[in-house]
Parts: structure tokens; C-alpha cells; sequence
């Protein structure tokens, strides 16, 4: 357990050279997949239960029609949720690999699902210290409560960002972490172009427009 303590708080502090102590242990063959499945349903629980703290917005529109059947069947429990998370866990990690190849990197798909289970296993710890601090806050100081409440999202999308970016660089060999970032931003941009069509397939065009 000391061990595991010591390589979170070195990703947490140095996202590269915490991956590298990871990569470096000699873990049996498929240990990233199974670490990516225990990870999805943790984050999952975590995740609805910080739904249910977070602080409610004063307008709010609800989901409807198919939408909101869409929402439900992919995100509606903690479950599917699950599920869906461990499919994005494993499209990201040979997303990773792949173009990570492609320009030229090192990495192997053992290596690439182990840095995602790792990537999720500090996520989740982050998630977990978060809300332990909203639950205090909740109680003690709710004007704290809302406030971190609202800072949460942003904060951890950005972490998480950052923290694959420096992962996928430290996997291939990279140097640079900000162009790494920069490809995975535009990775991201054109898997939603890619992806628009399905789902306009699956909840209508109306829903995509705001």
C-alpha cells in the first residue's frame, strides 16, 4: 500500500515521471484492462455521488425525448455508466496508441492500457479527495460548497487533459507535452465531427442546436 501511495502522489506532482515508475513495475500481461474495469465502476459510483452533491442550478432545462431516453439508457445508473466509461477508456487508449505510433512513438498496447488505467486510478483519487472536501463543505461552509461546487468541472477536465497529454508523451518518448496536448485537442475535435452523424441519428438534428 506504501508503494501505491508513494507512485499517486508523484503522478499527482509529476504526471511523467509517475507514469514512468508505473511502466517500469513488472505487471503481468492484461493488468491495464482489468485495472481500466475496476476503475470505470469506482468512477462511476464517485461520479453519481458527486451528482447528487453538486449544487443544482437556479434554471435548468431537463433532457426530453429522445434525448432524454439516450441520456437515460447511457448514463441514466451507475452501470451504464460503468460501461460506457470502460468503452471511452478503451477507444482512448488505442486512440493513444495508435496515432501515437503513427508519429513515430514507442509505446505498446500493454503499456497504452496500463497509462489509462493509471491516468484513471489518479483521477479517481482526485475525484474521491473532492468530494470528501464538498461533503464538509456542504456542512460547514455552504457558501465554500457552492462555490467549489462550480469550480469542480472545469478543474478536473483541465487536470485530466494535462495529465494525458504528459501520459501520452511519457508512452511513445515525446518531448514535448503542450504539442501533445495540442494533437489531443484536435483529436478530440475531429472524433466529434466524425462522430455528429451518429448522433444525429440518435436523438435528431433538433437536439445538437442550442
Amino acid at each position: 500500500m506504501t508503494w501505491f501511495l508513494a507512485l499517486l502522489r508523484l503522478t499527482l506532482t509529476s504526471p511523467r515521471a509517475g507514469l514512468r515508475a508505473v511502466l517500469s513495475r513488472d505487471l503481468p500481461p492484461g493488468t491495464g484492462l482489468m485495472g481500466l474495469a475496476l476503475i470505470a465502476v469506482l468512477s462511476s459510483l464517485a461520479l453519481h455521488a458527486m451528482g447528487g452533491l453538486s449544487p443544482a442550478p437556479e434554471v435548468a432545462v431537463a433532457p426530453s425525448g429522445p434525448e432524454e431516453a439516450l441520456y437515460e439508457t447511457l448514463l441514466g445508473t451507475p452501470f451504464t455508466t460503468a460501461l460506457v466509461q470502460f468503452v471511452l477508456f478503451i477507444v482512448m487508449a488505442v486512440l493513444a496508441l495508435v496515432i501515437g505510433r503513427w508519429r513515430g512513438g514507442t509505446g505498446t498496447a500493454d503499456q497504452a492500457f496500463l497509462a489509462m488505467a493509471w491516468l484513471e486510478a489518479a483521477m479517481f483519487t482526485v475525484q474521491i479527495a473532492l468530494l470528501l472536501l464538498m461533503a464538509v463543505l456542504l456542512l460547514l461552509v455552504p457558501p465554500l460548497f457552492v462555490l467549489v461546487g462550480s469550480l469542480s468541472g472545469p478543474v478536473l477536465v483541465g487536470m485530466f487533459f494535462w495529465y494525458l497529454a504528459s501520459f501520452i508523451a511519457e508512452l511513445h518518448g515525446f518531448r514535448s507535452v503542450p504539442r501533445v496536448l495540442l494533437a489531443v485537442i484536435l483529436t478530440l475535435i475531429l472524433a466529434s465531427f466524425l462522430l455528429s452523424p451518429i448522433l444525429v441519428a440518435l436523438i435528431g438534428p433538433e437536439a445538437l442546436h442550442v
